[in-house]
């Protein structure tokens, strides 16, 4: 990738991040309203080259996002400016753009064979049509078009005019996987470069595990609460060793992993060649390491974390279905392998 630094200054990234942060907290129920008010601070163009901000920013956005176990699909609009960057002409994606820019669309992702599940599925585009069928699609509310990656490319397909079959693919008691299967589905090819799908399905595996970072760092604030007014023995159980070994191995991991996805994003926006590394390494890392720090979280609230009306199972599921997309602890250990050995046949 050869894509110019947009990066903010650090006043303008905690500024744009604390305004996000404040919609998110204020948007209840309505997402279509939510994302819409956070296109207006121009989070729908985070990573465009003629935007404000790279993929630093869209890392802590996302964290936000996670935070607050919102599905507003910033992922979707990321990957979408990196990859009109790619083409080099964002006028094969200008259609697109415009409308994400009106804050009422949403675009998502659709990796299919690339994206690292062998049950991800497969689509075909040929003229001018999309037929197959796609998995673990991110089809929430605002969501109006989707880039499915074919050969060669990306076929952008709007779902309000595609003729198509969409099913819930229900885990950890969620539904917001879909499964879209297109039966000559209308279709925009979009031709990108050798390599850039796979470049954005790693983009959006540091995607999802800035936001599986941001449930986790909700949780364990929420936790480090808990431990300060629960009593056992007479005593905050926040004075036991065993509670403070727990908590204090939560925070290493969670500081390790905010300062490997913000090193990873950095050197993305900076062009460095080693990014793909620490891309890879990042989310191998995490994947496991986020895992844990929710179980810990789960086990130092006891019975009271297991409760639907806690939120620590929410951020439990955000944290389980972000880090298992695209193949999981498996196929982020065989990227790192990759980037570490070269291509092993």
């Amino acid at each position: 990738m050869n894509i110019p630094p947009t990066s903010l200054t650090l006043g303008e990234r905690e500024q744009l991040s604390a305004s996000a942060r404040l919609i998110l907290e204020r948007g209840g129920s309505d997402l279509k309203e939510t994302w819409r008010s956070l296109t207006e601070l121009g989070l729908s163009q985070i990573g465009r080259p003629s935007g404000a901000g790279g993929l630093m920013e869209g890392n802590e956005l996302l964290q936000e996002i996670g935070r607050s176990s919102s599905s507003a699909p910033l992922t979707g609009s990321i990957l979408t400016n990196l990859a009109a960057a790619l083409t080099g002409n964002e006028s094969d994606f200008a259609p697109l753009l415009e409308i994400l820019d009106t804050g009422n669309a949403g675009v998502v992702f659709a990796f299919g064979k690339h994206d690292g599940d062998v049950n991800a599925g497969h689509a075909t585009y040929l003229n001018n049509q999309l037929c197959g069928e796609v998995a673990f699609v991110e089809g929430t509310a605002p969501v109006t078009d989707v880039l499915v990656a074919v050969e060669g490319g990306l076929a952008w397909v709007s779902l309000k005019a595609a003729t198509l079959t969409v099913t819930s693919s229900r885990a950890l008691a969620t539904e917001e996987l879909q499964s879209f299967k297109f039966e000559k589905a209308d279709a925009t090819f979009i031709p990108l470069p050798e390599g850039a799908i796979a470049d954005l399905v790693l983009i959006a595996r540091l995607c999802s595990t800035a936001y599986a970072l941001g449930a986790a760092r909700a949780g364990f604030e929420e936790v480090l609460e808990y431990v300060k007014i629960r009593k056992q023995f007479g005593q905050p159980i926040g004075r036991f060793q065993a509670i403070q070994h727990k908590l204090a191995n939560c925070h290493t991991q969670l500081e390790a992993i905010r300062l490997s996805t913000s090193h990873a994003a950095e050197q993305f926006d900076l062009n460095s060649p080693d990014w793909r590394f620490f891309a890879a390494a990042t989310c191998a890392f995490a994947n496991q390491a986020l895992r844990q720090v929710a179980l810990d979280c789960h086990h130092t609230f006891g019975a009271i974390g297991y409760s639907e009306e806690h939120t620590m199972p929410r951020h439990f599921r955000r944290i389980h279905t972000s880090v298992l997309k695209h193949g999981g602890l498996r196929s982020a250990r065989e990227l790192l392998a990759e980037q570490l050995l070269g291509a092993v046949i």
